[in-house]
């Protein structure tokens, strides 16, 4: 975008005014001309008069010369030019839809949430019913009771297999060479490239809710896709209803309108969609699995080993941030 100085509003307009004076220029002459003849007697008759005087007028007079510089450069025209461009009620809207946290940068949302103090089961249940769209209300639900990734809930035809960098370190025991995963400085894995494998998941089916009394507790099975494990591609998750039996009835009012068994819960949502879905509440969609697991460890006492299972990891190593939340194991020391 280019941005309009001052100094570029004045020379623009002004260029044009001090060339239109050039072709006037022989006009003025025209009096110095006449002035000889009207100094002799003979020549002063009122013709001679009447015809000089409008000649001198017309011509150098300001009053036609002021409508000519008034035209271009007044600032009654320069300002809506520079309006046009930075004023702040156009900026503003630019600004605000580019560099959104939801469309453009997903985990600056994340780490922003993460600052705040996870909300109550109770503030979740209230934002649930704030969505007026039965299909936007199941998709929050089942985000929040799976904790689920957004890939496992919707339809995926494609997943992204990263390959991350390696180097080659000796080892310090055995003094052999050995290659290890390049880290960032944060320990993450630096991922070299993503390759792209075709997958045809159709998301969560209705048949994949199912009712079952696990140890005389009345449950909700949600069958679904496991990521991030080569061992354990699939999961069935427990819902407890007799705890969270508003939620399960608040889902249940839109799985019950689906015609067919094998219909598809969320059948046209994208990952732009489920970010929007999620963005209605202020959340994105990683939030709700970052929430789900958090109240499973405060509210309902899971252990590493546990949340592990339902969260569908490979180890108990990311289990070791939601653990440090829980703080029952102290008090009982006391």
């Amino acid at each position: 975008m280019r941005v309009i100085y001052p100094e570029d509003e004045v020379e623009e307009p002004i260029e044009p005014t001090i060339e239109q004076p050039r072709p006037i220029e022989p006009t003025i002459e025209q009096p110095m001309a006449i002035k000889p003849i009207q100094t002799t007697p003979n020549n002063t008759s009122k013709g001679n008069g009447v015809n000089t005087k409008p000649i001198h007028n017309v011509n150098p007079t300001l009053i036609d010369t002021k409508p000519i510089h008034n035209v271009t450069p007044t600032p009654t025209d320069t300002k809506p030019i520079h309006n046009v461009t930075p004023t702040p009620t156009d900026t503003k809207p630019i600004h605000n839809i580019q560099p959104t946290l939801t469309d453009n940068k997903p985990w600056a949302k994340q780490r922003v949430l993460e600052k705040q103090d996870i909300p109550s089961q109770q503030e979740v249940y209230d934002m649930a019913c704030s969505y007026g769209d039965l299909l936007e209300q199941g998709y929050y639900i089942v985000s929040y009771l799976t904790a689920g990734r957004c890939s496992e809930i919707r339809p995926c035809d494609k997943l992204g297999k990263n390959i991350y960098k390696r180097k080659i370190v000796i080892d310090e025991h055995t003094g052999a060479e050995k290659s290890v995963i390049v880290r960032n400085k944060n320990n993450s894995p630096m991922i070299e490239r993503t390759e792209i494998i075709p997958h045809n998941y159709p998301g969560i089916l209705k048949k994949d809710l199912t009712f079952d009394k696990i140890k005389d507790k009345d449950v909700l099975i949600i069958a679904m896709e496991n990521r991030k494990n080569k061992k354990f591609t699939k999961k069935r998750l427990p819902i407890p209803i007799h705890k969270e039996q508003k939620f399960v009835d608040l889902l249940m009012r839109y799985v019950d309108s689906l015609p067919y068994p094998e219909s598809p819960l969320f059948p046209n949502i994208t990952a732009k969609k489920s970010a929007k879905i999620m963005g209605k509440v202020g959340w994105n969609p990683h939030w709700a699995r970052d929430v789900r697991l958090s109240h499973l460890v405060t509210i309902y006492d899971f252990n590493a080993f546990l949340l592990k299972k339902f969260a569908g990891w490979s180890s108990i190593k990311p289990a070791e941030r939601y653990i440090r939340l829980s703080l029952k194991d102290m008090v009982v020391n006391f």
